[in-house]
Formats: structure tokens, C-alpha cells, sequence
């Protein structure tokens, strides 16, 4: 339930983010009618794109970036005995694949939810 309202909290703020930018383009462009539209798909869009960019970083794209990274700062370092990263990639991946992933399916269906109503509304727009 937690993953829930924490996916709901972050696209709310995102949303009044997005719906305060869009009203203070309408403060200089009167003719601009569609903020609360334009907030609603934005906050979706852009809530599924972090989730898949968080599903992708948990996958193990970037694990060779991270931790080649990280070897190369350390070897500045003069302390290499309580090093806690692995002496290899194979070690830092296996023990990357121990560590819990966060779930994202809770933060995809609530960000289908202002895409969903943003659909609804063009489409009553439209019609009307």
C-alpha cells in the first residue's frame, strides 16, 4: 500500500508543478487554454518514463558505468584494504542482484491514471 500512495504523492506534486508552470505561461499568453490538459499528460508521461528508466537501471544497464566509476575515483583513494567495492565486475553484479529492486507496476498504473483522464477530456473536447 505504501508503493501506492508514495507513486500517488509524486505524480500530485508533479502535477501542481506542472499546472503552476502552465499558469504562469498563461500570465504571458493569455490565448493558452489547455494547462490543466497539458499538466495531466506530463505528469503521466513523465512518471512512465522514469519508471522505465528505473526498470532499466535496475536491469543492469549502467552497472559497468557505475562501477567502473567508482574503481576509477578509487584508485586515488590511499586506503585500499576496507574497500567495500568488489575487486571484480562479476563479484559487483552478483552482488548487485542480491539487493531488493523497487516494484514500478505501482507507479506505471498511477501514472495511467492522468493519462487516462487526459484522454477522456480531449476526446469530450473534441466533441463538443
Amino acid at each position: 500500500m505504501k508503493k501506492w500512495i508514495f507513486s500517488f504523492c509524486v505524480i500530485t506534486i508533479l502535477f501542481g508543478f506542472l499546472v503552476s508552470l502552465g499558469y504562469m505561461k498563461k500570465r504571458y499568453d493569455p490565448s493558452y487554454e489547455f494547462i490543466f490538459l497539458d499538466a495531466l499528460s506530463l505528469s503521466g508521461f513523465i512518471t512512465i518514463l522514469a519508471s522505465c528508466f528505473l526498470w532499466v537501471y535496475q536491469e543492469g544497464a549502467f552497472d559497468i558505468l557505475i562501477y567502473g566509476t567508482k574503481k576509477f575515483f578509487k584508485s586515488f583513494t590511499k586506503q585500499k584494504e576496507n574497500d567495500p567495492l568488489p575487486k571484480t565486475f562479476i563479484e559487483y553484479v552478483e552482488t548487485r542482484r542480491d539487493k531488493k529492486k523497487l516494484p514500478i507496476l505501482p507507479t506505471i498504473v498511477v501514472a495511467l491514471i492522468p493519462i487516462t483522464v487526459y484522454i477522456i477530456l480531449r476526446l469530450l473536447e473534441i466533441n463538443c
